[in-house]
């Protein structure tokens, strides 16, 4: 369905720029944008916790997790950790929901 459709879309793929010629581009747009003049920066990187309710007992056994690391003590939720770097023009270059209770 549209998980596949988005996938198969080249435009809308999210992946690292493995080529220095493209990361430098990224550098100059980005030192062009800094009133500071960074160079050398190839991508922003935030995070945020994408909230859940508590996983039931088969999403934790077919995840091999305990139900703690879905568990944000700082903002006493459930949730997942997204960590996500953009471009200069607010693209995404990764997404990453990997690490549950970093």
């Amino acid at each position: 369905g549209i998980i596949n459709a988005i996938n198969s879309c080249p435009k809308l793929s999210i992946v690292f720029l493995k080529c220095h010629d493209e990361q430098r581009e990224i550098a100059a747009k980005f030192t062009e944008k800094s009133s500071v003049e960074f160079d050398n920066c190839t991508g922003c990187i935030d995070g945020m916790l994408i909230r859940t309710s508590k996983p039931n007992s088969h999403v934790l056994v077919s995840a091999k997790l305990g139900c703690k690391k879905f568990f944000c003590g700082r903002k006493k939720r459930f949730g997942l950790n997204l960590q996500a770097i953009c471009d200069h023009r607010r693209r995404f270059l990764a997404i990453d929901i990997s690490h549950p209770d970093s």
